[in-house]
C-alpha cells in the first residue's frame, strides 16, 4: 500500500493545470462604455468601446478606443478578433487587435485595418499615436479573424490564419492583450476575442493539482 502512494504522490507532483485562454464574445446586454473586465488605460470615457448588438463599436473621432482585458498573461501572448463593420474602407477606419498594451496612457502593439486601406498592418501605438513596422497584403473583409501574437522581440500578425505579417521591435514590454479602433456608427465592428499566452494555457502562474492534496509541488 506503501509502494501505491508514493507513487501517487510522484505522479501528482507532475501534474500541472492551466487556465483556459481568456475570451469574451460580447453576447450580453448592451454597455455604454464597454465594462469591467475591460480596461481603458488612459481612464479617458471616449477612448472605452461601445457594446452594441453583440459586437463592439467604437466611439467616434475624438480618440483611439484601446481596451486591454483585466488578466496578466506572459510576456509572449496574443489576441485574437472577428472584423466586421459597415465601412471598412474609409479613411477614419481603424480596427486592431492588441499586445503589450501598457497600463496607462495609450501605448501598444497593433494589428489590423488602418485608415481605409486594402492592407494589413503592424504598427506601434505610444502615447495615442501610430507608426506602422510592417505592410502586408491582405484586404480587410468583414468576417476576417485577426490575430496578433508577441514573442520576445517579434510580432506576427495573421488573417484566418493565413497572409502571415512579421515585424520586429523591443520598445513595449509586459503589458496585456487587447483591442482598439477608430471611428463610430458601426463603421468598424470587433467581436469573438480571445487572448493567451503564444504557449498557450492561459496563465502566468500555473495551479498545481498537488497543492490540492497537501503534497510537495515541483
Amino acid at each position: 500500500m506503501k509502494k501505491y502512494l508514493v507513487i501517487l504522490s510522484v505522479v501528482l507532483s507532475c501534474v500541472v493545470l492551466y487556465a483556459a485562454a481568456q475570451t469574451d464574445n460580447f453576447d450580453r446586454t448592451g454597455e455604454s462604455p464597454l465594462g469591467s473586465p475591460w480596461i481603458a488605460p488612459d481612464g479617458v470615457a471616449d477612448s472605452k468601446f461601445n457594446l452594441s448588438s453583440n459586437h463592439l463599436v467604437g466611439q467616434g473621432l475624438s480618440t483611439f478606443q484601446l481596451m486591454y482585458y483585466n488578466h496578466t498573461p506572459n510576456t509572449d501572448h496574443y489576441s485574437q478578433a472577428t472584423l466586421g463593420g459597415s465601412d471598412l474602407t474609409n479613411v477614419a477606419t481603424y480596427a486592431l487587435v492588441a499586445v503589450s498594451v501598457q497600463s496607462s496612457g495609450q501605448s501598444a502593439y497593433v494589428y489590423g485595418i488602418v485608415a481605409g486601406a486594402n492592407v494589413y498592418k503592424i504598427q506601434k501605438m505610444s502615447g495615442g499615436s501610430l507608426s506602422a513596422l510592417q505592410t502586408c497584403t491582405g484586404t480587410p473583409t468583414v468576417g476576417d479573424v485577426m490575430k496578433l501574437s508577441k514573442s520576445g522581440t517579434g510580432l506576427t500578425g495573421t488573417v484566418n490564419g493565413g497572409n502571415t505579417c512579421s515585424a520586429t521591435n523591443g520598445d513595449l514590454s509586459g503589458g496585456f492583450y487587447g483591442l482598439a479602433g477608430y471611428n463610430g456608427g458601426g463603421a468598424y465592428t470587433l467581436d469573438d476575442w480571445s487572448g493567451d499566452d503564444v504557449s498557450g494555457g492561459g496563465s502566468s502562474s500555473p495551479v498545481k493539482l498537488c497543492n490540492s492534496f497537501g503534497l510537495i509541488c515541483h
